[in-house]
């Protein structure tokens, strides 16, 4: 089996984010980004496409990938969201991309983040500074309820799960 390729969607100082690889080596979150970028994407809240705001929103994803992997602080709680068991995600709207990290050898430590409590009681969890250098889009999917679909929680994690195994293979091969 050759080598497994990743879209690399930006590269800094702090981490390298990539679309992650699942068993059948398709990259759901490269299809997302394609797909908003030209407009395209199944969003339940336009009735027709191409939706030029899609393509803005894109470039809003592009700039919190290029910041996370600099270090750059997010800025608000509005732009990401810890979900469980070491999966994150971006938030544009109602779009969301998960995302986690993962040492590039074949795993990966769930990294919780700080808590931090609002001035209205509401908790929110800041990024972890400890991240490992490789992070890795796993999968997309619109929050039009108040939670995060727990199907969609499972999927990133399966979707991580087969994406690290291709790390571990390619460890094992040399």
């Amino acid at each position: 089996m050759s080598k497994v390729e990743r879209r690399i969607i930006a590269v800094g100082q702090y981490g390298q984010v990539a679309c992650a690889v699942d068993a059948s080596l398709a990259a759901p979150a490269a299809v997302f980004l394609d797909e908003l970028k030209t407009g395209y994407w199944d969003d339940p809240e336009v009735g027709e496409l191409p939706d030029e705001r899609q393509v803005k929103e894109y470039y809003r994803f592009l700039a919190l990938c290029k910041k996370i992997a600099n270090g750059e602080d997010l800025e608000d709680f509005l732009s990401y969201n810890r979900l469980q068991d070491g999966v994150w995600e971006l938030k544009v709207g109602i779009m969301r991309l998960a995302f986690y990290d993962t040492n590039g050898q074949g795993s990966w430590t769930p990294k919780p983040g700080d808590r931090h409590e609002e001035f209205d009681g509401k908790v929110k969890w800041l990024i972890p500074m400890d991240f490992d250098y490789f992070l890795r889009l796993a999968n997309s999917f619109p929050k039009t309820e108040a939670k995060a679909p727990p199907e969609e929680i499972l999927r990133a994690m399966q979707i991580r799960k087969e994406d690290v195994n291709h790390d571990r293979d390619e460890q094992v091969r040399g």
